[in-house]
């Protein structure tokens, strides 16, 4: 590179243009512990290991800087972390720009390794990982704040960003035209728990097709979703839009033209978790739960919209699945259907456990049945159902086993029905 600093130090107001590492790391700066650069410009710079253009040993901070063509390579068994940017025990980039830059490994342009990460009020545009984090990869814990990422992909999973080993959090940041191309999270992938919040996902995808979740993110362990919009995103399996491993929670936000070739059209859950004020519409999954799939644990809806959402191919509930038994409360379906062979539930369909159903309204609603449950047990009465409008099925509510319930017909009343 340009610049070595044998142990700490700092760049400020400088300018990197066409250099670069055969054998090391760092392709214009390399720092052997700790460091700082602020208010610099680095355009068509490399390395061969890590970092194309910085290369921190120890705790790192960048700020207020411009990477444009940035790589680091790998060479000779080299891992070729980081871009544009590596550091090796924790640290921060903020407020600063990244075109254009590829990594042969992990982080397409920012790699955090070691401690605590952060990145605040940043741009990523057209950067790529040939394996996992087409933008950023923290190794243990990290947070994303306020940034934008912009045609980013990466090989493996996290089109965007990746959480390798710890918790990650994302807050009010944008992700376009994101993917991961042969595996999970098309924009987020984060391997513990962590949260998702006030963020928008356009047109991402994790896009191969066996084994491919989670069209926008990813979460291994528990997470949650709070005020997001998800348009356009799929996945080549399940969770059209999210994916949750462990225990999960969606709330107050939007699902529109989201899609999975498995199950789960906009969300997919496998071990149980909750939806609360949420939307979804246009969603469709290619088997079971045209917008949410709860596959194992019970599962909650409450206050939720649900407007033409299907799912297909020998498949059953248009809109919602439960696999472990689940309620949905004070929801609202409308054009929502199981089609092309599709079984029962063109709405709600529960089975492996108990199912309850109250206050919600069904309007044009398509299967054999609009609500299926195998086993209602509950001694209140199971689910007012509060209107249903013009169902085009056999019967609009279908239940297999009925335990104890405190009224005559399978599920509460249907109070008015229009055919």
């Amino acid at each position: 590179g340009s610049v070595l600093f044998g142990s700490g130090g700092s760049v400020f107001n400088s300018t990197f243009t066409n250099t670069n590492t055969h054998w090391s790391d760092g392709g214009a700066v390399f720092f052997n512990m700790n460091g700082s650069v602020s208010a610099c410009s680095f355009t068509s710079t490399s390395s061969n290991g890590n970092g194309g253009a910085v290369y921190f040993s120890g705790g790192g901070s960048v700020s207020r800087c411009s990477f444009t063509v940035t790589g680091s390579n790998g060479f000779g068994g080299a891992d070729g972390n980081g871009g544009a940017v590596s550091i090796g025990g924790g640290g921060s980039v903020f407020n600063s720009i990244f075109i254009n830059t590829v990594s042969n490994s992990y982080g397409g342009a920012v790699s955090i390794d070691g401690g605590n990460g952060s990145v605040v009020n940043s741009i990523f545009i057209n950067t790529e990982s040939n394996s996992y984090g087409g933008a950023v990869l923290f190794f243990s814990v990290g947070s994303v704040m306020g940034s934008t990422f912009t045609n980013t992909s990466s090989y493996a999973s996290g089109g965007a960003i990746f959480y390798y080993a710890g918790s990650g959090n994302v807050s009010n940041s944008t992700f376009t035209n994101t993917s991961s191309i042969d595996h999970h999270g098309g924009a987020v992938y984060i391997s513990g728990g962590g949260s998702v919040n006030g963020s928008t996902f356009t047109n991402t995808t994790s896009s191969n097709g066996f084994g491919s979740n989670g069209g926008a993110i990813l979460f291994i362990g528990d997470g949650s979703v709070t005020g997001s919009n998800f348009t356009n995103t799929s996945s080549g399996w399940n969770g059209g839009a999210v994916y949750f491993w462990s225990g999960g929670s969606v709330m107050g936000s939007n699902f529109t033209n989201t899609s999975s070739s498995l199950n789960g059209g906009a969300v997919y859950f496998w071990s149980g978790g909750s939806v609360m004020g949420s939307t979804f519409t246009n969603t469709s999954s290619s088997l079971n739960g045209g917008a949410i799939d709860f596959q194992n644990g019970n599962g909650n809806v409450t206050g939720s919209t649900f407007t033409n959402t299907t799912s297909s191919s020998f498949s059953s509930g248009g809109a919602v699945y439960f696999n472990g038994g689940g309620s949905v409360t004070g929801s609202t379906f409308a054009n929502t259907s199981t089609s092309s062979g599709g079984y029962y539930g063109g709405a709600v369909y529960i089975t492996g456990g108990d199912g309850s159903v109250n206050g919600c309204n069904f309007t044009n609603t398509c299967s054999s049945s609009n609500v299926y449950c195998t086993k209602i047990s509950t001694t209140t009465g199971v689910g007012e159902i509060t209107t249903i409008h013009t169902t085009i099925n056999t019967s609009n509510v279908y239940c297999t086993t009925i335990i104890t319930t405190t009224t005559s017909t399978c599920v509460g009343e249907s109070r008015t029905r229009h055919t």
